[in-house]
């Protein structure tokens, strides 16, 4: 998960309110510690007691076990947390799903429909700077069609730049910068047909840092739109 909203009004709700009178703010926090570890660590709401989150938890907030499982037993008894996930040492958070981004949901639901593959997030990256290129909104309606159309190509890509998401990118944009120059259209299949000839005049030097290689690209898109 990316991100999640976090409503301004939170410390109003009753069960949010009844952590904070029995242990203050400590507790209230806790229970967000809990919600950015489940969204960041999770599958689908949920940590599963392999990922080690209980020592995580112990390790971010430096509480006691004995305080941590009293604040996890009152978010299980409110139903903030699953009661049953935790007696199976899990931590699972049903109520993500209303806090989660628009943009998770999207990336969840499409990774499932148009790209069954491990490495779903970096496909869609490539996708949304693609978008970005273009000058298109990121409007669902948009991000459904060119998902569907371009999520094979994405993938074709990665894969002939040995999984190099910056060489990706570069490309993208050099291609980018290229055509519109010439006042030519172009599509992702294009960035994938040109990338031989992109390879042949600036190849990616072995010992190149990130910094240097955005340097590079910045100076291939200068040259390309004088």
């Amino acid at each position: 998960m990316k991100w999640f909203r976090h409503q301004t009004d939170s410390y109003t709700n009753l069960k949010h309110r009844e952590i904070m009178e029995e242990f203050g703010l400590e507790g209230y926090g806790f229970y967000w510690v809990c919600c950015e570890l489940v969204g960041q660590q999770g599958e689908k709401y949920r940590l599963k007691n392999s990922k080690g989150w209980l020592k995580a938890l112990k390790n971010t907030s430096n509480l006691s076990e004995e305080k941590i499982n009293k604040f996890l037993n009152k978010f299980a008894f409110l139903n903030l947390i699953s009661a049953n996930a935790l007696k199976d040492k899990e931590l699972y958070i049903p109520k993500m799903r209303d806090y989660s981004d628009d943009y998770t949901k999207f990336l969840r639901r499409h990774s499932e429909e148009t790209c069954p593959t491990t490495h779903n997030i970096t496909l869609h990256k490539i996708i949304l700077e693609y978008i970005t290129l273009k000058g298109w909104s990121q409007e669902k309606n948009i991000l459904t069609s060119v998902y569907k159309r371009n999520c094979k190509t994405a993938k074709s890509l990665f894969t002939l730049t040995n999984q190099n998401l910056e060489r990706v990118i570069a490309c993208l944009r050099w291609c980018g910068a290229t055509f519109k120059n010439k006042g030519l259209p172009w599509t992702l299949e294009t960035v994938e047909n040109w990338y031989p000839e992109y390879n042949k005049q600036y190849p990616l030097l072995p010992d190149k840092s990130p910094q240097e290689f955005k340097d590079l690209v910045k100076k291939v898109i200068n040259k390309e739109s004088q």
